[in-house]
């Protein structure tokens, strides 16, 4: 819980960087990433950041954040404490990290080390390259984005990466909700002797999961389907537990049901994942991993190797299979240059 805090001026802004190859997020082509930042300062005059890294549609759920701002911004300035307050989990999460951030001081000193995953997307031969680089970095699980790929694609993929890592790295494959369920069936069919770990959203409907979990032997990532909010699921994870491995993105879940159901259940296999965040909101998002780092089984933070260049300076230090909660200690700067202010509000 966040303790209360005055906030006497709140900024937002908004901030796009390049990506070094175009990449498919959740289906959908990209070049560039985009999202929004906030400042706080508090009565006496300490300032910090928090981010706000929205999804696709992303160019809509932008504006109707932006809208949010406008229309709210007196529930954030003055006393408050916006661990309790209702407001949208993206805004929730970015206030509360900017919050700490403040307060990073007091901050515990004990190092925490974790494994984070390799993430494989974009077009065939960077994917082939990312992987014999990563692998040689030491990497020992590869999640390969495969949603805009066929079958035919997929298999060939699949094969190669699973050459050049050998027999003992894991491989996870994100088919992103894109896929129908006898399309997945299908590739299951041929690479059942390439030791899968387990397929993110392998099928486009919620309807179709449990069917999948009946016909498949490859445990289900669920990613996409966590933000629905849907009652299905909750018969579905009761059904299916042993068959689920749920994959937990912070910053769009912190404090929703499914967020309090899920994160301190220690029977169920988790995964905290990046939104696609700059190393403003990746700091968030590790505070979350080492709050919790006893039930969380992998990490994957990757998305950050895809940025040209970050927001901040030093940038984070994540570019390995391994990262130390001392990373949290470190100082930075907000790089004015690389955002563009939207609004300014003030108490």
């Amino acid at each position: 819980m966040t303790k209360p805090v005055f906030i006497r001026k709140l900024c937002l802004y908004e901030y796009e960087i390049p990506l070094k190859t175009k990449v498919f997020i959740r289906g959908v082509s990209y070049a560039t990433k985009k999202g929004l930042i906030i400042g706080i300062e508090d009565k006496d005059g300490n300032k910090s950041w928090g981010e706000i890294s929205l999804l696709p549609p992303t160019e809509e759920r932008i504006k109707n954040c932006v809208r949010w701002f406008e229309e709210n911004y007196n529930c954030i300035l003055g006393n408050v404490d916006v661990s309790s307050y209702e407001i949208p989990p993206e805004v929730k999460f970015s206030l509360i990290n900017a919050i700490e951030e403040i307060d990073s001081e007091k901050r515990n000193n004990d190092e925490i080390t974790i494994k984070t995953n390799a993430l494989l997307a974009g077009d065939y031969n960077v994917i082939i390259k990312e992987a014999k680089m990563k692998n040689e970095v030491g990497y020992s699980l590869f999640k390969i984005k495969l949603g805009a790929y066929s079958v035919a694609e997929s298999v060939d993929l699949i094969t190669q990466i699973r050459e050049i890592i050998g027999r003992e790295k894991y491989i996870v494959l994100d088919l992103n909700c894109k896929w129908e369920l006898s399309k997945t069936l299908e590739l299951e069919e041929r690479i059942l002797s390439k030791n899968i770990l387990y397929i993110e959203d392998p099928v486009r409907e919620l309807d179709e999961l449990p069917d999948y979990f009946k016909l498949s032997p490859i445990k289900a990532g669920m990613d996409e389907f966590l933000e629905n909010g849907d009652l299905q699921i909750e018969n579905i994870f009761e059904e299916f537990s042993e068959k689920i491995v749920f994959v937990i993105k912070p910053s769009v879940l912190y404090g929703t049901e499914i967020w309090d159901k899920v994160v301190n259940n220690k029977l169920c296999k988790k995964v905290f994942t990046s939104a696609w965040e700059t190393g403003v909101g990746l700091r968030g998002v590790l505070k979350e991993v080492f709050k919790y780092i006893a039930n969380v089984d992998f990490v994957g933070l990757d998305t950050y190797s895809f940025f040209k260049y970050d927001i901040i300076e030093p940038p984070l230090l994540i570019m390995c299979p391994q990262i130390s909660s001392k990373i949290l200690k470190e100082k930075f700067v907000i790089i004015e240059q690389r955002i563009k202010l939207i609004q300014i509000w003030e108490k």
